[in-house]
């Protein structure tokens, strides 16, 4: 299911945050400390930290099950569509790093329903700007294929590029 992936994904990302951080402590000369980093950067290295090497071999083991059942899924499917974010796009600034990690979470996977689980597969899938809001925001389209099958999307791109071209369509520029 989505939100045990998604727990999956927060502990084993976790794990390779604090391993980075605690690696780049030799190349700067220090320990890296709360002040160096964002609030959910700190949570996430705390968390990595607090996980034991079990855990993290029963998650990638876990994720790896979840990926195979999600792919056996697909396979009687040319194309899945969905949409790219399950919501309109947020205002700048709403996913903000000051937040608690699991706030963070939330707000992020709350978005990502469509896209995470195939980004934890490795299915090859495109997202392709077919839609705007009424203020000129894209809303993105995500086609997915069978594992291997990247071609199709391509193919499928192209076509839809040719009758939905997108190339001219630019959001505002908001700069500070």
């Amino acid at each position: 299911d989505f939100e045990h992936m998604m727990r999956l994904s927060v502990r084993i990302h976790a794990v390779k945050s604090a391993a980075q951080f605690d690696s780049s402590a030799s190349k700067i000369g220090r320990k890296v400390t709360r002040e160096d980093v964002e609030n959910v950067t700190w949570e996430d290295i705390q968390l990595g930290r607090s996980l034991s090497a079990i855990q993290h071999a029963q998650d990638i083991e876990a994720m790896r099950q979840f990926a195979r059942n999600f792919v056996r899924k697909f396979h009687s499917f040319d194309v899945v569509i969905s949409p790219v974010l399950a919501d309109l796009p947020h205002p700048r600034g709403w996913l903000d790093m000051s937040l608690d990690l699991e706030s963070f979470d939330q707000r992020l996977f709350g978005d990502l329903k469509f896209t995470a689980p195939l980004n934890q597969t490795g299915q090859p899938a495109i997202s392709l700007p077919l839609h705007q809001t009424h203020d000129g925001k894209p809303i993105g389209v995500q086609f997915a294929a069978r594992i291997g099958d990247e071609a199709t999307l391509i193919s499928l791109a192209g076509q839809l590029e040719q009758v939905l071209p997108w190339a001219d369509r630019k959001p505002k520029v908001i700069a500070e």
